[in-house]
């Protein structure tokens, strides 16, 4: 392990220590070929093989509960975790590029036991993937004034009509998490959220490509009929939900963004003590030797942030503002190190044989996705103008 980590309980610890090595032994080297050939993550055949391999290693899906099939990790016990998880080339936006499976979203755990059954648990087991649809055309940094996606009641359920934004995994769902309002004049309380398989009549997509390897989508959904129990919890609560659902999210992506920078700097040390320049070594260049102490104690910081987070958490169920605070921390600390790194290592930084700049599009889309810097900045600002009120 790197200098500075904190100090965890040695079960975690060897937890750890299990997922680093079958990410360094099963997974990263896998990468290397693919990297020259341009690829933007493991052929899927390749996927299932590892998915089978961690599965059988108790390695599947961290966040979600034993009972389910999952690894049942606690919120502390997850980000320390993940860190390891992420230590190889395509581990953005998912760890391990699905070989760990795929946590379901925190809806479906809060879903009625008929649900959960028909859902949730072939989810973790057939690791199948799923699409939460919040953001609209007309923004997503405050979705309670902005979903304008209507849904009306019907004699056997639901229609929905509306446009949904920059929805992540829509081409590879069977089901996705569509978030409706059902009273026009109810603030976030109108808001409700609901099942909606992707081959429904009337539910179009279409690719929107980013920044980053993998496309996001706009989606259409004219008429689209959905049953009365596809309602996830009571009408009006869908908002509610997602707050969970938002919270894990920007906890999960603080320690992946936190253990691919971790990994870029150790990598950068390595290759900087390596690399001869103008007659000695550079890393014995006052310059370099600098910037990558400053990227080690802001990692560093950062980390202290995520895992008080998590613990915060962990012990009092929520922690909307520490939560901020380690996504916004953790996701621009992450890209100003990995793009030192990239400075640091030069022209070689810049090639797509090497990972640093496939991580380096991924974090700019971490510093928006799951809240925006901005937003998360609000959020600490509106605590600290109620704590003094």
């Amino acid at each position: 392990m790197f200098p500075f980590e904190p100090a965890l309980d040695p079960d975690l610890r060897d937890f750890e220590q299990t997922v680093r090595t079958f990410v360094e032994r099963e997974i990263a080297p896998v990468e290397v070929d693919l990297r020259r050939t341009g690829a933007q993550g493991l052929p899927p055949d390749v996927r299932q093989q590892l998915q089978r391999k961690a599965k059988a290693n108790g390695l599947w899906c961290f966040a979600t509960p034993a009972e389910y099939g999952g690894a049942g990790l606690s919120p502390t016990q997850m980000v320390a975790v993940l860190e390891q998880a992420v230590r190889h080339t395509y581990s953005l936006p998912d760890p391990g590029d699905g070989v760990f499976g795929y946590d379901p979203p925190v809806f479906l755990l809060d879903a009625n036991e008929e649900q959960r059954e028909k859902y949730l648990v072939p989810t973790v087991e057939e690791a199948r993937q799923w699409f939460v649809a919040i953001t609209e055309p007309s923004g997503g940094s405050d979705p309670a004034r902005t979903i304008r996606t209507r849904a009306e009641r019907t004699a056997s359920g639901w229609r929905l009509n509306g446009r949904k934004m920059f929805i992540s995994r829509v081409a590879d769902a069977e089901h996705g998490i569509v978030l409706a309002r059902t009273d026009i004049d109810g603030g976030d309380s109108g808001i409700s959220a609901f099942i909606v398989p992707s081959q429904s009549p009337g539910f179009t997509y279409r690719s929107v490509g980013v920044i980053r390897d993998h496309d996001t989508y706009e989606v259409s959904l004219e008429d689209v009929d959905v049953p009365e129990e596809n309602l996830l919890g009571e009408p009006g609560k869908g908002f509610a939900l997602a707050r969970r659902w938002l919270a894990r999210g920007r906890l999960s992506l603080a320690a992946r963004s936190i253990g691919v920078a971790q990994l870029a700097l150790e990598m950068t040390v390595e290759y900087a003590r390596d690399r001869r320049v103008f007659g000695g070594a550079l890393i014995e260049k006052q310059g370099v030797r600098w910037n990558l102490a400053d990227a080690a104690m802001n990692l560093h910081a950062a980390r202290l942030v995520v895992r008080d987070a998590a613990e915060t958490v962990e012990r009092e169920g929520s922690a909307p503002t520490k939560t901020s605070m380690a996504k916004l921390v953790a996701t621009e600390t992450a890209y100003a190190v990995v793009d030192t790194a990239m400075q640091v290592h030069g022209g070689m930084g810049l090639c797509q044989e090497m990972p640093l700049e496939h991580w380096f599009r991924a974090l700019r889309v971490n510093r928006v996705v799951e809240g925006a810097t901005e937003v998360q900045r609000d959020v600490v600002a509106r605590t600290l103008v109620a704590s003094s009120a």
